[in-house]
C-alpha cells in the first residue's frame, strides 16, 4: 500500500474491567490525563452511569462510559423497596468505609486523535482490587438482584 492508500483510524473503543473506579480515575490524572465529568444519571436499579470527558491539555482525546454503584446503594435500595412512605435517612451501619464506588459492567472507553497509543499504552498498565469487603459485597448483591450483571 502507498502511503496516499494508507488506512487512518479515527478513534477506538475499548472496555476495560475496573473494580475501584475512584482509584481508576486517580491513575488517570497521575498519568496526565484530564477526567472531567460531563454527564450523570441514577437509573432504577440503584447504579448511576456517568460519562467522563477526557482530554490532554487542551486536547480532546476521548471519554469514559461507567456504570456503577456507590457506598450510598445499600441505604438507596433499602429506602425504595420499604412499603410505608420512604424516609430518606440512612442508619450509622449502612457505610462502614469512606465512600467507594464499583463498576457494574466493563468501563467503556473512547479514544480518539493522536494520543491513541500513549493512552492505550496507559490503560494497559492499570490493575487494582475492589476498593474493600463492603464495595465487593455490595456488589455481588447488586448483581444478584440484577441477574443480566
Amino acid at each position: 500500500m502507498d502511503k496516499e492508500d494508507s488506512m487512518e483510524i479515527e478513534g477506538i473503543e475499548l472496555q476495560i474491567k475496573v473494580k475501584d473506579l475512584l482509584k481508576f480515575i486517580r491513575y488517570l490524572v497521575s498519568m496526565g490525563l484530564n477526567v472531567v465529568p460531563i454527564f450523570e444519571q441514577h437509573l432504577p436499579d440503584g447504579s448511576k452511569l456517568s460519562i467522563y470527558e477526557l482530554s490532554i491539555g487542551d486536547d480532546h482525546i476521548g471519554a469514559i462510559q461507567v456504570r456503577y454503584i456507590d457506598s450510598y446503594y445499600k441505604a438507596f435500595h433499602r429506602i425504595f423497596t420499604l412499603k410505608s412512605t420512604p424516609r430518606f435517612e440512612t442508619r450509622g451501619d449502612e457505610v462502614k468505609y469512606k465512600y467507594w464506588a464499583v463498576p457494574v459492567e466493563p468501563t467503556i472507553i473512547k479514544i480518539e486523535g493522536a494520543s491513541m497509543e500513549s493512552v492505550i499504552g496507559i490503560l494497559s498498565k492499570y490493575i487494582d482490587e475492589y476498593p474493600n469487603p463492603e464495595a465487593k459485597e455490595t456488589l455481588e448483591i447488586y448483581r444478584r438482584k440484577n441477574l443480566g450483571f
